[in-house]
């Protein structure tokens, strides 16, 4: 078989498998399963479906998504998931339903996140299989399943093209290089704010290190003195002007509620363990899963990439002795950024540098900062790429690559009974009669609706139980969920009833209110 089509065959091949083994086995071959569970996977769906009924010219403003009713600027208080939307909305033009939609767009995304690092890692290295083994890797890689919950953690193809092209910059120094980068860091963060400011924070230890390891501070001042800083000058202002108009909600809304307080913070941050724990159900690392014995959260602190990223990562000294390629340099410069960045963000005993970077704007928002292995997974993706490279080289390169394509799934395979997802039809159940409750009541004369459920049950489902029917009946609602809430509303998502509306409307100023909003009942 020649190279180029053995190529073609591995990279058609783990992109097929890995579509299998994370949405596909989340999602089952009739569609009737959906990532996650009845929480946070319902409310991104909502904000997907906003942003969708926002670009159809259904919904006036997208920042002040109806429900929180009568909260200005609802979207605000969580990721809102702006630049992925179309993505969503592709599968809704397609005649999909809210929820099939959103099946697709986990697909798609997963998708995206592939091919993004595969043409980053294919750029980096030359070598279409060791790139496509890199990117099976940060698609389908442990970490990433273990937060198929949190879908507006998915959202990463921005991440590889702004880490690549920064070093292609520090390199060359070309302006052009320079704006991929900022228009991809501009990208993460519409994509996902929280993966924006982690890019950042990331990015800029990545200077720091090439700055000291290559000394390209000195090429870096005479190119800004000779021609470029100019041209410098209007990439960065450029950029900042597409991301401010986001990131000025975000800080509006930060000096009302303020930071996320450091006891929240603390304990998601890695511990020691953390990089050493899987997760549950893996097929080869049930040894290891008492790792998580003392950690809160444990499902947060799933950040071992397995064994082979690792003995890429700590084998990647050696190898670079041994081929002194231009490549390598850059490789050395993540190598170090590796570490210090996974220092800044471990607590030892209580002790943590994070605190400073905590004290940040934006980063004090932030609940758990242990999710940035989903960003420095693309560093496994080029150790591993360039390991894969170099083994291939060797004598038995050819049944070498046929162990690790036959290991690499073992590796990150999670049992289907551990994936985290519910039934399609069961979220769509919850709803229907409500919706069909408040269309009975003629819902265009009413200011909004509310759900108050049943006794007893779970607020949550309550809440997006009401969020959900109310936008499919074109409706705002008092129920809201969100990472946070508006002030005096936390009574009323706790405990849904007549005496807490009434003390939350009366807080909001609108009391004479009531009588306009459609209270439904089981």
């Amino acid at each position: 078989m020649s190279e180029k089509l053995l190529g073609r065959f591995v990279f058609f091949g783990l992109l097929l498998l890995g579509i299998y083994l994370l949405p596909g086995r989340v999602i089952g071959p009739e569609f009737d399963g959906m990532p996650g569970d009845l929480g946070d996977t319902r409310f991104n769906n909502y904000i997907l479906e906003h942003g969708h009924r926002y670009l159809c010219g259904k919904e006036d403003y997208f920042w002040g998504a109806p429900f929180f009713y009568p909260e200005a600027n609802a979207i605000t208080y969580s990721d809102n998931l702006l630049g992925v939307v179309p993505v969503y909305s592709v599968f809704r033009f397609l005649g999909c339903d809210r929820e099939t939609a959103f099946q697709w767009f986990f697909i798609a995304i997963c998708i995206l996140n592939f091919l993004s690092a595969f043409f980053m890692l294919k750029k980096w290295s030359g070598d279409v299989i060791a790139a496509s083994i890199g990117a099976w890797l940060f698609a389908f890689g442990l970490p990433v399943i273990a937060q198929i919950n949190h879908i507006q953690l998915l959202p990463r193809f921005f991440a590889p093209i702004a880490i690549v092209y920064l070093l292609l910059f520090l390199q060359s120094l070309k302006w052009q290089e320079l704006l991929v980068l900022c228009l991809a860091v501009v990208g993460q963060f519409y994509g996902s704010m929280y993966l924006g400011f982690l890019l950042v924070l990331i990015l800029f230890v990545i200077v720091l290190v090439h700055l000291f390891y290559q000394s390209s501070y000195k090429q870096i001042t005479f190119s800004l003195l000779k021609n470029n800083g100019l041209r410098y000058a209007l990439v960065l202002a450029g950029s900042a002007i597409l991301v401010f108009p986001l990131v000025w909600k975000y800080y509006q809304r930060s000096k009302e509620i303020g930071m996320r307080p450091w006891e929240e913070v603390e304990p998601l941050l890695p511990r020691l363990q953390s990089f050493v724990y899987p997760g549950n159900g893996t097929a080869l690392y049930s040894f290891l899963e008492g790792n998580a014995n003392g950690l809160q959260f444990p499902w947060e602190h799933v950040i071992f990439p397995g064994v082979l990223a690792v003995l890429a990562l700590l084998t990647w000294p050696f190898f670079s002795r041994i081929t002194r390629t231009k490549s390598d340099a850059n490789g050395n410069v993540l190598f170090i950024s590796f570490f210090i960045i996974c220092l800044l963000f471990l607590s030892v005993g209580g002790f943590t540098m994070y605190k400073f970077i905590y004290k940040l704007p934006g980063y004090g928002s932030m609940r758990a900062p242990v999710r940035f292995m989903l960003l420095l997974l693309f560093f496994f993706s080029v150790f591993i790429t360039l390991w894969v490279k170099e083994l291939r080289k060797k004598k038995n390169g050819t049944i070498v690559l046929g162990v690790i394509l036959l290991f690499m799934p073992m590796d990150q395979l999670v049992k289907q009974s551990n994936l985290i997802r519910h039934s399609k039809a069961e979220s769509m159940a919850r709803i229907a009669p409500i919706i069909s409750k408040a269309n009975e009541q003629q819902p265009e004369k009413w200011n909004a609706m509310v759900w108050f459920g049943a006794a007893g049950e779970d607020p949550n489902l309550v809440q997006l139980d009401g969020m959900l029917a109310a936008q499919s009946c074109g409706m705002k609602t008092v129920n809201g969920y969100s990472s946070s809430s508006p002030s005096g509303y936390w009574p009323f998502w706790v405990s849904p009833g007549e005496e807490t509306l009434r003390d939350w409307l009366k807080f909001k100023g609108y009391e004479s209110d009531s009588s306009k909003i459609l209270i439904l009942r089981p």
